[in-house]
């Protein structure tokens, strides 16, 4: 075997018999940590130059990298939104960062209105500025590294604006500190004024599947992207051969004429920035054969003149497909932990992929040992929202519970949530395998999605998930005590409003997470920090889950709002502690859900340099069961759950996640 020239030093240093030893302790560094914050580290402390890492996956032998970005750099853009026509309101937003590895002090951001131009209010989640005839100053303070922001407000332009004439908007960055790029300090927006018109657009998509002999509906869309009004509006949609027209339905102010195949809708007025739709009902010929093309044209025309043609006209493509079935189930874990006498929610969805309806459906759901069925909820779209609990009735044979659907329409779906108890004697370590299946006696196009299984092993914590990964709260054996980090004398992060992120935010050391390592992090308005990169999603879902957003660390998942000239909401950051027992903090002071604005929420996160993740809850108020907590992996299929839209947090609580493997420093050997 070929020994690097660190694992022959080593090995020559303290023996080969030495080294084998320490690498097989490692597994039992990974009893989860019972120290109150900031001291969360079960490392072996010795120099911090190199670090050997494992996390459940790899091996990673890593030493800090000097960065390479300049120590301050600030940085300011700015946008522009709606029409630009004399007498209207549009949008500006002025976006800053500081790229820098220095934070930036007494930051101020002027803006120069042009003439011509006046403010009319500031975006509801924007720091307010000072406001000197055309000039707006916004007094920012202190900008951390990887701090960012946006400055949203609307103006309106006079109705004596010459056209093609040109506003020019000047916004400028500076700090008491200098900046060591100058070049982006200042930015100018030129925009022309451009004359009032009117503009029609139109398309058209197939909702349903066209197969042989099926009705099916076309939507046609159609807007006046202009701002004057559109007179003598007609819609022209010729039908496609083999397509027979069955009646209509959408704008109550359209009238149809059909002449053959071909349908006609007229209209008197579409005002500016009005759109509307039509949903046409047809019915595809018995005689066509699967692979044949349905062109559809559908034509939008106004007897005033229009600022461009070129979207006037749009055709649909739809090609006929071969009848199928296709039934799927898949199962995971939505509540609750697997101790022994605990109960445990699943979440069993299934649908119909394909394009026909698959008759008999039936669902079969095998309970494992050790567990005794509670009770159930569900409902299903076929297309229409049923409560599955009015119109199915289980039975029950043995260990198993089968639910008997009857017909399921092409791209019906639903959800089962069955609830099990695990039995108070349920030995530890107990594989518990919760399987379900679905079929139809119709025959499938794909038969190897129709079973799915969830299983959990009965613990004195949760998880652990593929990769390691354990939870405990304080309310289990050996769980972390709630010892708030207060984060607001650190860094404060200039992200405002709805579904926003800043970054990149160095972390302070390297973070390992499923096997990758992490300097930085971005804070999301939403609950979570982002490890890969930006990302604003505020539709939480059960983790782990292969759609994006992936990669996070999410202590409260849920669309959240942070509006500091409301009620001095912010997201705050520091950084401690000494090598190798340094954190990072990110808090959420006083944020609300974007609903619920007067119901504040503290929480935070910290993240320590061993591995370990800490969540606590300093004050909950408001919703609590729309939330997902938990950490997840950066292509999405490994993660570990604390909880999704239940309701387990509370003030006080406290949530620890720890790798099956901690970070183990070792001594740097020279010769």
């Amino acid at each position: 075997m070929k020994h690097s020239r660190f694992a022959r030093l080593l090995i020559s240093t303290i023996g080969p018999a030495l080294l084998v030893l320490l690498v097989m302790a490692l597994p039992t560094l990974a009893t989860p940590a019972t120290q109150s914050a900031p001291a969360r580290s079960a490392s072996i402390r010795v120099s911090p130059s190199i670090t050997i890492t494992k996390t459940g996956e790899v091996g990673i032998m890593s030493q800090p990298l000097a960065p390479d970005a300049l120590p301050r750099n600030l940085s300011v853009s700015v946008f522009a939104s709606g029409k630009i026509e004399p007498g209207r309101k549009f949008s500006y937003a002025i976006s800053f960062n500081n790229a820098g590895t220095m934070a930036a002090d007494k930051v101020v951001i002027t803006n120069t209105l042009p003439a011509g131009v006046t403010l009319q209010s500031i975006d509801s989640c924007t720091i307010s500025p000072t406001v000197n005839g055309q000039q707006l100053v916004w007094q920012l303070g202190n900008i951390p590294p990887g701090g960012s922001g946006t400055l949203g407000f609307s103006v309106q332009l006079t109705g004596t604006a010459a056209i093609g004439s040109q506003l020019v908007d000047v916004a400028q960055i500076a700090g008491s500190g200098g900046d060591d790029d100058p070049a982006n300090n200042q930015v100018t927006k030129v925009l022309t004024v451009t004359a009032p018109a009117r503009d029609l657009v139109v398309d058209k998509w197939m909702m349903g599947t066209p197969f042989v002999g099926a009705t099916t509906q076309y939507v046609i869309n159609y807007a006046n992207q202009g701002s004057l009004t559109a007179t003598n509006l007609i819609i022209t949609d010729v039908l496609p051969v083999n397509v027979t027209y069955l009646s209509y339905g959408g704008d109550p102010e359209a009238h149809v004429v059909l002449t053959g195949s071909v349908l006609v809708f007229t209209r008197a007025l579409l005002a500016g920035d009005e759109d509307s739709a039509l949903m046409v009902d047809v019915k595809i010929a018995n005689s066509v054969q699967p692979g044949n093309v349905l062109t559809n044209v559908v034509r939008a025309t106004t007897t005033d003149p229009e600022i461009s043609l070129t979207n006037n006209v749009y055709t649909n493509t739809t090609m006929i497909v071969t009848p199928t079935r296709d039934l799927n189930v898949s199962k995971l874990v939505t509540r609750g932990s697997f101790q022994a006498g605990e109960q445990i929610e699943y979440e069993i969805r299934f649908e119909n992929d394909g394009n026909y309806t698959a008759t008999n459906t039936i669902l079969t759901d095998t309970l494992p040992a050790h567990t005794t069925w509670i009770t159930w909820t569900g409902h299903i779209y076929n297309p229409a929202f049923i409560d599955l609990r009015t119109a199915v009735t289980p039975t029950f044979v043995g260990n198993q519970v089968i639910w008997n659907f009857g017909a399921l329409g092409p791209g019906a779906y639903g959800d089962l949530y069955p609830v099990i108890q695990i039995d108070g004697g349920a030995p530890n370590l107990a594989v518990l395998t919760n399987q379900a299946s679905v079929s139809t006696s119709d025959p499938e196009t794909i038969y190897n999605n129709n079973l799915s299984s969830a299983t959990g092993v009965v613990t004195p914590y949760g998880g652990p998930d593929a990769s390691g990964y354990r939870f405990k709260d304080e309310t289990m054996p050996d769980g972390p005590t709630f010892n708030w980090l207060d984060a607001t004398d650190g860094a404060r992060s200039f992200i405002f409003g709805d579904d926003r992120s800043a970054g990149p935010t160095p972390l302070g050391f390297n973070f390992f997470f499923y096997g990758r390592n992490y300097t930085t992090t971005y804070l999301v308005t939403n609950g979570y920090l982002a490890l890969g990169g930006p990302d604003t999603a505020y539709t939480n879902r059960h983790i782990p889950n292969p759609v994006v957003p992936n990669n996070f660390i999410a202590p409260f998942w849920d669309d959240l709002q942070v509006c500091p000239n409301q009620a001095n909401q912010a997201i705050y950051f520091k950084q401690g502690g000494s090598p190798p027992n340094r954190y990072f903090a990110a808090e959420w002071a006083g944020v609300s859900h974007l609903s619920a604005p007067t119901k504040p929420i503290t929480f935070e996160t910290v993240l320590y340099e061993n591995g370990e993740i800490l969540f606590q809850y300093q004050s909950l108020t408001g919703t609590l069961n729309s939330t997902s907590v938990g950490i997840e992996s950066y292509e999405g299929l490994r993660g570990l759950e604390y909880e999704f839209n239940q309701n387990k947090l509370a003030t006080g609580r406290a949530i620890l996640f720890t790798p099956r493997i901690l970070k183990v420093y070792l001594p740097v050997i020279y010769r």
